[in-house]
């Protein structure tokens, strides 16, 4: 059967106008384009999605990579491309690109398609064709950074109406103070059917005598099946110091989904919020058959003092990607006041003889991530003792030459005073 093509809402003249209107803006500022950047539509069966076009508006020569991927959501509604390896195979066995790679010199444009060879099982596809732009460089500039572009085509795709699913879970309601006076609701939606769909919320606060205190909506946003995200509500009102229940009611989830919570103020939209920021990931080094010390730091981006829950999660790797966790270890977690920076550590022996790991740290708070970082080790043989001897005093070439300077003036003092004393004893009584 020959696929079909997707319905645009763009004819042949009106993609020739975008390109035209690509160039032009090239010309004021240099860069990729490419147009369009969303293909929604219904999955009604094995389709042909495109063109996809490419302008080179740069004075660089690309060589163009192109993937079938996956999308996924943050909490705040954020799309990214899934990289891990497992999910491009997931993509490729629903969707085929026309061409892999090609090179794309300035000035020039290139137009891809891609097939929906299947319908998966869900009956829908929340993917897209990434296109990984890479400079071709000289010999002589291969030491330099380069710099790897990456654009994607989205490609929505809903089920048809026999077979969608809308299915909505939500969980408590959280508040914080982002700012000092401001307040801010969040309401988690999971998205447990198979559309992209937008869903709102209504949120009622109610005080300690259940009058209500403030009603205000959430702004709509449109959920990725399978993702999780915080629907944000801003009152107007200024809420003293006391406690307060909240309930929300979704709107555009199909049925009534409520969502209840509560919290305390301390004063004027003032929650006690307790949020935290990976700043730095150290790579550490690693001996084999040796305990291995992982330290990181976190910035404390609440209101009050706070010393987040920290786990290291160690992976195998050596392949296309890392494996599955290998080992899980909780790690030590100062307090930290508001603004500042706390520490974050632990020792341990890495399992098994990889060639490497990756590592990531991981920060969380009532069960949900709020952070996390990736790093890679390569665990080594440990050197002799006169090597590390050595080592050592040329990473601390500085501290070495202070540590002597100082020893020469401290002897010269007690030369002098060594003299001095011998001076006296032979001097006439």
């Amino acid at each position: 059967m020959r696929p079909r093509s997707i319905l645009l809402s763009f004819s042949a003249a009106a993609l020739s106008a975008a390109v035209l209107a690509g160039v032009a803006t090239a010309q004021t500022a240099p860069a990729l384009n490419l147009s369009p950047s969303q293909f929604p539509g219904i999955l009604t069966g094995p389709l042909q999605v495109g063109p996809m076009t490419l302008l080179n508006g740069t004075q660089t020569d690309y060589r163009i990579r192109v993937f079938p991927v996956l999308l996924g959501q943050r909490r705040d509604g954020g799309i990214f491309v899934r990289e891990q390896a497992r999910d491009r195979r997931r993509a490729g066995r629903v969707v085929v690109v026309q061409t892999r790679r090609f090179g794309l010199v300035p000035g020039e444009a290139r137009s891809v398609f891609s097939r929906v060879r299947r319908v998966p099982r869900s009956g829908s596809f929340h993917g897209g064709v990434l296109f990984q732009a890479t400079p071709r460089v000289r010999p002589s500039d291969r030491e330099q950074i380069t710099n790897v572009l990456q654009l994607t085509a989205s490609v929505l795709l809903d089920p048809i109406t026999p077979r969608r699913r809308l299915r909505f879970a939500t969980g408590p309601i959280r508040a914080e103070s982002p700012e000092k006076g401001r307040l801010r609701l969040l309401v988690p939606v999971s998205n447990r059917g198979n559309v992209y769909q937008r869903v709102g919320a209504t949120v009622v606060v109610r005080d300690g005598s259940g009058e209500v205190a403030a009603r205000t909506r959430a702004k709509g946003l449109k959920i990725l099946p399978g993702a999780v995200v915080d629907l944000p509500a801003v009152p107007k009102e200024k809420l003293p110091a006391g406690d307060y229940t909240l309930s929300a009611t979704l709107r555009g989830a199909g049925s009534a989904v409520r969502a209840r919570g509560s919290m305390r103020l301390f004063g004027v939209n003032e929650v006690a919020t307790r949020e935290a920021r990976l700043t730095d990931l150290d790579s550490p080094t690693a001996y084999r058959g040796q305990e291995v010390e992982v330290k990181a730091s976190f910035e404390n981006t609440g209101n009050v003092a706070y010393a987040p829950e920290a786990e290291l999660l160690v992976r195998q790797t050596g392949g296309e990607e890392p494996g599955k966790v290998a080992l899980r270890r909780p790690m030590d977690v100062e307090s930290a006041g508001p603004g500042e920076m706390g520490a974050i550590q632990t020792e341990l022996e890495l399992p098994g003889d990889a060639r490497s790991y990756q590592l990531t740290v991981r920060l969380s708070a009532g069960g949900r991530t709020i952070d996390s970082r990736d790093v890679s080790v390569t665990p080594t043989e440990r050197p002799p003792v006169l090597t590390r001897a050595k080592n050592w005093v040329t990473e601390n070439a500085l501290l070495v030459v202070a540590i002597l300077l100082v020893a020469l003036i401290l002897g010269g003092i007690a030369g002098l005073g060594y003299v001095r004393r011998l001076k006296r004893a032979s001097a006439p009584g």
